[in-house]
Order: structure tokens, then sequence, then C-alpha cells
């Protein structure tokens, strides 16, 4: 079983919470790292060794205010390797939270959640 990851938020860099002792896994705060990729690259690992032994039920918490380009490119990669835990069996949602005026990040769950069909995609207001 793959260990707890958590980093605090900068002010580049989202809070992640990927806690399967108290199921909460939550992505807030603003994703604007100077390389996505290697901020993505420990959050993919940690993906990649969930999938492998995976509960029934995953639900992602996300709260974003702004994100870059490259980081838009490495959600996408994300939300495939969700989609494959959906594949073997694990219901998974992903509760986007976002201000009730920002119609982008509005418009930005809108597309992911006709583009991963997948995964179920809930909208909330902040």
């Amino acid at each position: 079983m793959n260990k707890n990851y958590h980093i605090e938020a900068t002010e580049s860099t989202p809070e992640i919470i990927l806690d399967r002792d108290i199921n909460l896994y939550r992505i807030s705060g603003d994703i604007l790292p100077e390389n996505s990729f290697d901020f993505f690259e420990p959050i993919f690992d940690w993906f990649n060794d969930y999938i492998e032994n995976p509960d029934e039920k995953f639900i992602l918490e996300f709260s974003i205010n702004i994100i870059n380009t490259s980081s838009t490119r490495r959600l996408v990669y994300l939300f495939k390797l969700l989609e494959k835990l959906a594949d073997k069996g694990t219901y998974v949602k992903i509760i986007w939270i976002h201000l009730p005026d920002d119609e982008i990040m509005q418009y930005t769950a809108y597309e992911f959640g006709n583009a991963f069909t997948k995964i179920n995609f809930e909208t909330q207001l902040k």
C-alpha cells in the first residue's frame, strides 16, 4: 500500500493531500509551478501505486483558483489515471469547487467532465 502524500501550498503550487488513512483526497490553491512535470511527477507516482490496490470509492476535492497551461496538460494525464482507476471498478468522483463568479473554472470543470466520462464530476460553489 502506498504512503500518504501531503505538501503545503505555496504562492505557485496547491496544497496536495492524498491520505488513505482518513480517505481525504484534495488539491486546492493555485497551480502555477515553474516546472509542472517535476511538480506532478510524485503525484502521478502516488496514483499509479494507488491504482494497484484501490478502494471501492475515490472522491477528489478539487478547489483551484488559477491554473497555467502546462499544468492543465498534466491534469489531463491525472484524469486519465483516474479513468484507469474507474476501469478497475472503483467509483471515481471529482468535486470541483469554484467561486460563484469564476466562469473560467466553471467552464474548465464542464469541459473536463465531458472529456472524461468515466469520472463523475460535481461542481460546488465556494
